[in-house]
């Protein structure tokens, strides 16, 4: 019942399990459990499938690996985070483990796009001895957060809602930005960030954000009585001002300011 009142994952993570957590300082703050987790569903034939591997060597000084799939919609304006993996903490991997998870999970899935994390070599060799190819990943924070927190403030994104992707929604919940990289519980969001930094993504469905096809469109149509108010309002305050030409100067601010040179001049 507490749940059910709950605006955000932030405020059941405090008061259902008194954790320390807040919405100020996260680094995926547009990420909400209650809007972007969903039930599991069969992903359609025809969505295209993308993947990343997050290395980690785990044991008690490294981080654990972590892989992340995403699927995404023909159109490019829906994805959703279907199937997931995070190595255990404490635990121990070869790239050769990482690599042969990475095949256990992808099934008979065709992937479009498989990324990595460069620095890990052994596991770039493994997976090209072994005939697949893994490309470089984007390893910009500020991009691939933006990107994260721009899908998700949008519903673009959503996830599974199983027990190993809940581990991604902890992750999104908790990671805080002044968290240091040593100390951050942030594998299966890296993995996340690796996966759709680089996707296709069709941003012109996002509010004031149009096609050249819709821009025609919108310039062409007939102005709604609102729109016709609004403009006649305009005119009459004086903010229907034209853009001036490259290299055109506005004679309109000289002659005020010669004005104003006069008054100056006369009066002091």
């Amino acid at each position: 019942r507490i749940k059910a009142r709950c605006k955000s994952e932030t405020e059941v993570q405090r008061r259902v399990y008194g954790r320390f957590v807040t919405e100020i300082g996260r680094k995926y703050p547009q990420f909400d459990a209650t809007r972007h987790y969903k039930s599991p569903y069969a992903i359609p034939g025809d969505w295209k499938k993308y993947v990343a591997v997050d290395y980690g060597t785990g044991g008690e000084q490294g981080h654990p690996p972590a892989i992340v799939f995403v699927a995404v919609r023909p159109d490019l304006r829906m994805g959703v985070a279907y199937r997931g993996w995070r190595g255990d903490d404490g635990s121990d991997y070869t790239a050769s483990d990482i690599f042969n998870k990475f095949i256990d999970l992808r099934g008979n899935d065709l992937l479009t796009l498989q990324k990595f994390d460069q620095q890990a070599k052994d596991f770039g060799t493994i997976a090209e001895r072994a005939g697949e190819t893994f490309l470089p990943s984007d390893k910009s924070h500020d991009r691939g957060e933006d990107v994260i927190n721009t899908l998700f403030k949008n519903d673009m994104l959503v996830i599974f809602d199983t027990p190993e992707l809940r581990k991604l929604g902890d992750e999104l919940t908790g990671l805080m930005r002044t968290t240091p990289k040593t100390k951050a519980k942030d594998d299966l969001c890296d993995g996340l960030r690796y996966c759709v930094v680089d996707i296709p993504w069709d941003w012109g469905m996002l509010k004031g954000t149009l096609t050249d096809e819709e821009k025609r469109d919108e310039e062409t149509r007939p102005l709604t009585d609102k729109e016709r108010v609004e403009l006649e309002l305009r005119e009459r305050r004086g903010e229907m001002v034209d853009e001036l030409r490259p290299g055109e100067k506005d004679e309109g601010w000289r002659e005020l300011e010669d004005e104003f040179a006069e008054w100056n001049e006369r009066y002091g």
